[in-house]
């Protein structure tokens, strides 16, 4: 008795399973990299760690240890696990300007003043800006340099 067509098995091949591994792979890669979200500022983006603050000229000591953290629209001010203070952020690429904007008075002015923020808000020009240092300054003659941590 013959089989009808649809009964027959269909041997695999090499080239079917060649096929099917590069489809699931490229479904794979599509699926992880679409779940990312790509950062919106490019080289600032990211976590940075203060080296040194001067204001007039004079070098500000730093207090501990503090972080810039910088994602899409938000910057984040940390100060040895003790500060954590959240702002909004402008990042002009084309004009080279940074404002960030401190929305509760809790931790202005003191607080910020250790992390290099003098104002709220404060408005900063990018002086140098590579893969591994940040370096801002304001109108008010502060100046911040920052490394990538």
């Amino acid at each position: 008795m013959k089989l009808p067509i649809y009964f027959v098995p269909i041997h695999r091949t090499w080239l079917s399973d060649t096929l099917r591994l590069f489809l699931t792979l490229l479904t794979v890669s599509i699926m992880s990299v679409s779940c990312q979200k790509m950062p919106v500022n490019g080289r600032l983006d990211g976590q940075w760690r203060v080296s040194s603050i001067s204001f007039d000229g004079v070098e500000v000591p730093l207090d501990g240890t503090v972080f810039w953290n910088i994602s899409l629209h938000v910057a984040q001010f940390i100060r040895d696990n003790d500060l954590k203070a959240t702002a909004n952020m402008i990042y002009d690429h084309d004009k080279g300007t940074l404002c960030f904007e401190v929305p509760a008075d809790r931790y202005y002015p003191y607080s910020l003043r250790l992390c290099g923020i003098y104002s709220n808000p404060s408005f900063y020009h990018v002086d140098v800006l590579t893969r591994d240092r940040l370096v801002v300054s304001d109108e008010e003659g502060v100046i911040v340099e920052l490394y990538k941590f």
